[in-house]
């Protein structure tokens, strides 16, 4: 077992070492973090600088290009073609400004004026890009993308301006190569720190200006850190190159597009932190020694009064209770002293409330199990009554389910029976209906029968002047008694189709339309009549007694059809009796339905409450059980408790309280 003291003292020295290693771990990284900045601001000064220098350069040359342009030397040659004032224009504007390579003026025909003077008769300066950038760009200064002298060989941008006569018409071009080796070897020459130094790329990574030689135009972007070096405004990155660490400082220049860099190795960087980071490690030595030292002495104070109470506890343990520290001080193991004291004080009390109460305990469980045997063998008459409660629930809800399922089909017949009874109410309904119609139409045969025996009455009194005409006139009587005959004929059978009452409207309307035809060939016979009368002079004493039997027959027919009417009136009356019966059925059908319904509810409800009741029952069954099983685990319960009592009783006995 490990000692309190080794564990305290392990623990100390982790508080006093890890905070003094993050200290000085965050200080040294707040050092450099800092110093990167200071770098990355003198650096960017410096850079800003380069930019201006880099302004400069291309200022002067722009004022050197326009004082060219604007000369009256150039206009002179433009004129008269008389170089000579030109060439030594161009003389004394490379003379006065070294970091111009070449000055020159190439008229619109290829011919060319430079200085220093050189033989160019085989290039067609034309053709050259500098030439085209000027025409591109109207009369403002172009300027070229950086390339090597094809004379000298030196790198070199040329700057070029468009020049136009009197008549605004193209007369060449003027333009100055500015010698970017000078520009390099001044920024080159610039030192920042130990080994830092400026290099220059173009917005296509193209190295223009650098203290290695080789690098010259080559292009960064080949490197895994290139494309981030030309994304980058007033930033810093690390990157490694030949295997070395750099870190670098960029910027982009306002003239020509160009990318200024400035590089530095990071062994310089990190030698300027390490003396931060010596004095660090001395400072965490020192303080780590003297807490040690410290956490030593104020430890040994803790643990000798930690054993003292650490011996009375093993003997405590053994069940002697009757022990007790003796230490006086004041601090955090005196109160443990003091506390422990307390505690041996308590626990001999409790040991001998213990032991009263496991007395109390042993009786009680005795009691217990004594009951819960006798308590088990009731719940157990209990349980089988639930279960034949039970049985004869269920026994009652499958009843109930049967009744309420014979309730439903005969509420379907019911239902059956009220719909027959709708169909057949609407049957008598539309016989009625025939019937009523029917009976018009006799009244109406019955009114045109009266008109016909005032009309035969009018062609008596006629008759008496158709003496002449008497045989035509027999003819036309006997048409009409036929026509008469007829009549009486389907009357009869009229008559005989009301009596049987079967289809009531479809055997009168045969007769009615009959009826109707003969009315027809009546009225046919009567207009022949008419036309007649003029002829008829003689024979009216025949012709009188003639229409006296039309009469009489047309008065049968009118008789006939009277009865033919009461028939009707009678047919009426049945359905109407056959009508109101059917109401009274189909109202008693509804009482029926009605009471049905509530007959089908009630049942429903018996059925469901007596499955409410079996289910009940059954939860009560299994509750039975429960409790059953429940006083059983109680008597087994109270046996264990009886002896952990006993145990306890036994255990107690180890302890000296006195």
């Amino acid at each position: 077992m490990k000692s309190i003291r080794i564990k305290i003292f392990a623990l100390v020295t982790i508080f006093i070492v890890v905070p003094l290693l993050i200290t000085g771990y965050f200080s040294v990284n707040e050092a450099q973090t800092i110093l990167k900045s200071r770098i990355d601001k003198s650096n960017q000064a410096a850079l800003s600088v380069l930019n201006s220098y880099v302004e400069m350069v291309k200022q002067n040359a722009e004022i050197s290009l326009n004082d060219i342009a604007n000369s009256s030397d150039i206009k002179n040659y433009i004129k008269t073609g008389d170089s000579s004032s030109l060439l030594d224009k161009l003389k004394g504007v490379g003379d006065n400004n070294p970091i111009i390579l070449n000055a020159y003026f190439t008229a619109k025909d290829g011919k060319t004026i430079i200085y220093p003077v050189q033989d160019v008769s085989g290039v067609d300066m034309t053709k050259r890009p500098w030439y085209q950038a000027a025409l591109n760009v109207g009369g403002a200064i172009a300027s070229t993308e950086p390339y090597k002298d094809i004379l000298s060989g030196k790198p070199e941008i040329t700057m070029s301006k468009a020049i136009f006569d009197e008549n605004q018409n193209l007369a060449g071009v003027v333009g100055i190569d500015i010698d970017l080796s000078k520009l390099s070897d001044t920024v080159s020459s610039i030192k920042i720190g130990n080994s830092g130094y400026f290099y220059l790329m173009t917005s296509d990574g193209t190295v223009i200006s650098h203290p290695d030689k080789n690098m010259m135009f080559t292009k960064m972007t080949k490197y895994s850190f290139g494309k981030q070096l030309l994304s980058l405004d007033n930033k810093t990155i690390e990157y490694t190159l030949n295997n070395q660490k750099k870190f670098a400082s960029v910027k982009k220049l306002n003239e020509f597009g160009w990318i200024g860099v400035v590089a530095a190795s990071i062994q310089e960087l990190d030698g300027d932190t390490n003396a931060i980071k010596n004095t660090m490690i001395t400072v965490i030595i020192i303080c780590l020694v003297l807490g040690l030292l410290l956490a030593l002495i104020f430890i040994s104070s803790i643990t000798n009064g930690i054993r003292k109470i650490s011996k009375t506890m093993e003997r405590a343990a053994n069940g002697e209770l009757v022990l007790s520290t003796d230490i006086k001080s004041r601090d955090e193991v005196g109160l443990l002293s003091k506390s422990y004291n307390d505690m041996i004080e308590g626990i001999r009390s409790l040991v001998t409330k213990i032991k009263n109460v496991a007395e109390s305990v042993n009786n009680i469980s005795n009691n217990i199990a004594s009951s819960s045997e006798q308590v088990s063998s009731t719940m157990q008459d209990v349980a089988k009554a639930i279960e034949q409660i039970a049985e004869g629930s269920s026994n009652q809800a499958e009843s109930a389910q049967s009744s309420a399922k014979a309730t439903l089909e005969l509420g379907k017949l019911i239902d059956t029976a009220m719909n027959d009874s709708n169909n057949i109410l609407d049957e008598v309904t539309n016989i009625n209906m025939i019937s009523e119609s029917s009976n018009e139409i006799i009244e109406s045969l019955l009114a045109k029968t009266q008109q016909s025996i005032e009309s035969n009455n009018k062609v008596r009194e006629s008759t008496l002047f158709l003496r002449d005409k008497s045989n035509q006139i027999g003819k036309i009587v006997d048409t009409i008694r036929q026509i008469a005959d007829q009549t009486n004929l389907l009357s009869l059978n009229a008559a005989i189709e009301a009596a049987r009452a079967g289809e009531a409207g479809k055997g009168f309307a045969v007769v009615a339309d009959e009826v109707r035809k003969l009315a027809d060939e009546s009225s046919l016979a009567a207009k022949s009549i008419s036309e007649l009368i003029a002829e008829i002079q003689n024979d009216v004493n025949e012709t009188v007694a003639t229409v006296e039997n039309a009469n009489s027959i047309v008065i049968e027919q009118s008789n006939s059809v009277n009865n033919t009417k009461e028939i009707f009136e009678g047919i009426i009356q049945a359905l109407k009796f056959v009508t109101d019966m059917i109401n009274s059925l189909n109202d008693s059908l509804k009482e029926i339905e009605a009471n049905k319904n509530k007959i089908v509810d009630a049942v429903q409800d018996i059925a469901a409450v007596s499955e409410e009741t079996a289910a009940s029952t059954e939860e009560v069954s299994a509750s039975s059980e429960e409790q059953t099983a429940i006083i059983e685990e109680l008597s087994s319960t109270a046996n264990e408790l009886k002896g952990y009592a006993e145990e306890l009783m036994e255990s107690l006995k180890m302890f000296k309280i006195e």
